[in-house]
């Protein structure tokens, strides 16, 4: 943190880390600004399991978003976004066709 240069001794984004965050001393000020953060960051991550959710929910019949993650690396953000985005794959003749598109 730029406040008195602290640094944590974990690794960033981690659970190890987080929990270092919050027993850093810090002044008022710095430990304020920094819960805000994390709260605003605990909020995002919710609202983005329950958008990962409704979109599970929304696709769960949907045939093409099924058959697009049984391919490795392919999950469910991705498989919804090439759905959104091609409509239907059966107006490409080939993959060369469809990658064109693309």
């Amino acid at each position: 943190m730029r406040d008195q240069r602290v640094s944590c001794e974990s690794n960033a984004w981690t659970k190890a880390w987080f929990a270092e965050l919050e027993t850093l001393e810090l002044p008022t000020q710095s430990r304020w600004i920094l819960e805000e953060h994390l709260t605003e960051l605990q909020r995002l991550k919710e609202k983005l399991s329950d958008t990962e959710k409704r979109l599970a929910e929304t696709t769960a019949e949907d045939a093409i978003v099924a058959k697009l993650q049984t391919y490795k690396g392919v999950g469910l953000i991705t498989a919804v976004t090439l759905r959104a985005e091609i409509g239907r794959f059966d107006r490409f003749r080939s993959g060369k066709q469809l990658a064109r598109f693309c």
